[in-house]
């Protein structure tokens, strides 16, 4: 399954991470724009009161509000947290209904 996107993606900035496929039920890699920074957060540095609502069908685990500092101003940023194996079994799921993978039409 390829997802087209409207802009074109920066070559240089963008990365793609290529998932684990004993995981995953095939080779999944994802594209990302731009790669800012990796970090750690802790559990409580984590919103979930938003994600329950509706939990069977949300691909979000939390928010992470990040206080940082931009031109001499502080900016809250929103760092969203994907639950990305929910997420690939819908994407799966997808792929099964319409009939792509290894053995379709065979």
């Amino acid at each position: 399954m390829h997802l087209q996107c409207e802009k074109k993606t920066d070559e240089t900035t963008s990365r793609i991470i290529v998932l684990d496929d004993r995981i995953t039920t095939s080779k999944i890699g994802i594209l990302f724009d731009d790669v800012h920074s990796v970090s750690t957060y802790s559990r409580t540095e984590v919103d979930t009161t938003a994600t329950l609502v509706n939990r069977e069908r949300n691909n979000i685990n939390g928010i992470i509000r990040k206080n940082i500092r931009i031109k001499n101003k502080d900016v809250n940023e929103l760092i969203i947290w994907i639950d990305i194996q929910r997420l690939l079994k819908v994407v799966d799921q997808e792929i099964l209904q319409e009939g792509y993978g290894e053995n379709a039409g065979d």
